[in-house]
């Protein structure tokens, strides 16, 4: 709610990450090992996932955000990982009470049309 376009945009670059892997583990995950690009383009066949993923990453690239990939592993530990770490109090396991800065969001910008 109040999120604009953009922002749900980003938020769906920085909340989501790749399996990497073969083209058969690709295939039998109905190529939804490419999380970010399912997040970005929901209505797109999962079969151009991996074509569109070059552009993608040029994408992250420019804007300096984080493409995140990995094994299959690698994925599941930092899953499980962080569902624990939320899980738990703050102070166990000696966290702090502090909370986790949001990660910052671009500034809006106003149209033309809008500022006038």
């Amino acid at each position: 709610e109040g999120e604009t376009k953009d922002e749900w945009y980003i938020r769906q670059m920085l909340g989501s990450a790749n399996i990497d892997g073969s083209k058969a583990m690709h295939l039998m995950t109905g190529n939804l090992s490419f999380q970010i690009e399912h997040h970005l383009y929901p209505d797109l066949p999962s079969n151009r996932y991996a074509e569109i993923s070059v552009q993608v990453q040029a994408l992250f690239e420019k804007y300096d955000l984080p493409y995140v990939t990995g094994s299959l592993p690698k994925q599941v530990y930092s899953a499980w990982h962080k569902i624990v770490r939320l899980s738990l109090p703050n102070d166990f396991m000696g966290m702090t009470n502090k909370t986790p800065a949001p990660v910052a969001m671009p500034k809006r910008t106003q149209t033309a049309e809008a500022a006038a």
